[in-house]
């Protein structure tokens, strides 16, 4: 039922030339183009921030649902859409990046929680289900359901829609984080303290790999001379280490923030790849936790992604980002398919 209300919703909604949004609803107008950017210079408009960004094209809407046993529940409906056509800049074999959505998911979920009275800006957990392919050149509609804002935190739910095909599920919840104030502690063995060192990494992964898609294009991953990846997937020699660390940040310079890390997760080659030929790694499922903003935004953040086991092909991959004060920023666990056929 709620999906045909969201089609019916956004099919009230006439595209003109001059980009201009018409609501037949509430003849609400608005222009595109005046979107705001979260970009930290504001002097400079950075290639991540202007292809994440999303708008309002509409006032919140209460949809009212009512149970078998007659009681009614209420929940806010907030329609949004990419400011552009989604671009293929940011893609590996025609396929638009994970990290990417994900990074305008967060942008219009935060803009929905505003419109809908909340003030909850930092996304603590995010996890998205992808279900078909998202196609270049073709606008992004974003339904926002509102699940809850409360005092502490605010739970949102988001599909990205195109041509009335759902290509994503998002569930997120969002907070503050700079009002946490609990104790700290990291007991994994293999943590920050045994990452390379950035002056040890003077292998830009990303240079000479064009053929693959768009996506080394825009970022930066810069590894040891001995990583697994160099001394295995690179002289073809496979069955070693699922492993990958080293540095990563923006070619263009953008400082990190929290919507880069949901980028920075699924921008890097998978590390399976270093264990067998692989045709393909898509991603089904990605979550991320936050749990620090980045402190020293201008340097290349340390990463680590490694796989545990694979089983059938199907293989979980875990992420760390921190900062370069040894600062866990976020985690991730994404589920995905070595396709060898």
């Amino acid at each position: 039922m709620l999906n045909n209300i969201i089609r019916k919703a956004f099919r009230s909604i006439r595209f003109v030339k001059n980009k201009q949004i018409l609501c037949k609803n509430n003849n609400y107008i608005r222009f595109l183009s005046s979107s705001s950017n979260n970009n930290i210079n504001n002097n400079q408009i950075y290639e991540f921030d202007r292809d994440t960004s999303v708008d309002v094209i509409g006032k919140p809407k209460n949809i009212a649902f009512r149970h078998t046993k007659g009681k009614a529940q209420i929940i806010p409906l907030i329609l949004l859409q990419s400011t552009e056509p989604l671009t293929g800049e940011w893609s590996i074999a025609g396929a638009p990046n994970g990290g990417l959505l994900m990074g305008m998911a967060i942008t219009a979920m935060r803009k929905a929680i505003k419109a809908a009275g909340g003030n909850h800006h930092d996304p603590l957990t995010i996890t998205a289900h992808f279900l078909s392919k998202s196609e270049p050149g073709i606008h992004v509609d974003i339904p926002v359901e509102i699940s809850k804002i409360g005092r502490k935190f605010s739970t949102v739910k988001a599909s990205f829609i195109q041509d009335g095909n759902t290509k994503i599920s998002f569930i997120a919840t969002f907070g503050s984080l700079k009002e946490l104030n609990g104790s700290s502690f990291n007991r994994k063995k293999n943590g920050f303290e045994t990452m390379p060192k950035l002056k040890d990494c003077k292998i830009d992964l990303t240079n000479g790999v064009d053929h693959f898609g768009t996506l080394p294009g825009r970022i930066n991953l810069r590894i040891p001379n001995d990583a697994p990846f160099i001394t295995g997937f690179s002289q073809n020699k496979f069955g070693g280490d699922c492993l990958l660390e080293g540095h990563g940040g923006f070619k263009d310079g953008r400082p990190a923030c929290l919507r880069s890390l949901g980028f920075f997760v699924d921008a890097f080659p998978p590390p399976v790849l270093n264990y067998e030929i692989t045709k393909w790694v898509p991603t089904v499922e990605l979550t991320v936790q936050f749990f620090r903003r980045p402190e020293n935004v201008n340097d290349l953040l340390p990463v680590r992604f490694y796989n545990e086991f694979m089983e059938n092909g199907m293989s979980s991959t875990l992420g760390e980002v921190y900062d370069s004060n040894g600062n866990l920023l976020a985690v991730s666990r994404q589920l995905c398919m070595s396709m060898t056929g």
